[in-house]
């Protein structure tokens, strides 16, 4: 059983970003509050539901966890790079958003992270 919260790794536009562990939980608060949105299901829900969260809704919980670890983006950059991918046809683009995802769980739960993952680096995306 996880007893603590690990440091996440984010990635954005090919630049690695640390989210410490350390004082996180204003971060998952947050990521919590804007992934929940005036909706009543909890932040991991919001994630894991059929379709999972809005694009818009996933730009700027992910621009949450981003800017706390240190990255200087906008959720509008977030969501027109998320976009744009679906626009071109980028073949990653399902990828992209299945990352941010799976970030945003791996620092909201980490132990749901884990089982989810089935290894034992639940931050990396």
């Amino acid at each position: 059983m996880m007893t603590k919260f690990e440091d996440v790794t984010l990635a954005w536009r090919g630049v690695d970003y640390t989210l410490k562990a350390k004082g996180i939980m204003p971060v998952v608060a947050q990521v919590e509050d804007t992934l929940r949105g005036e909706g009543g299901k909890q932040g991991f829900q919001v994630l894991l539901q059929p379709g999972g969260p809005s694009y818009p809704r996933l730009s700027m919980a992910f621009g949450v966890a981003l800017r706390a670890a240190g990255c200087a983006v906008t959720d509008e950059e977030i969501y027109l790079s998320i976009t744009a991918g679906f626009a071109s046809g980028e073949v990653d683009a399902a990828q992209t958003v299945q990352s941010a995802v799976f970030a945003l769980l791996s620092i909201m739960s980490p132990p749901m992270a884990l089982a989810l993952h089935g290894d034992d680096e639940p931050g990396e995306a």
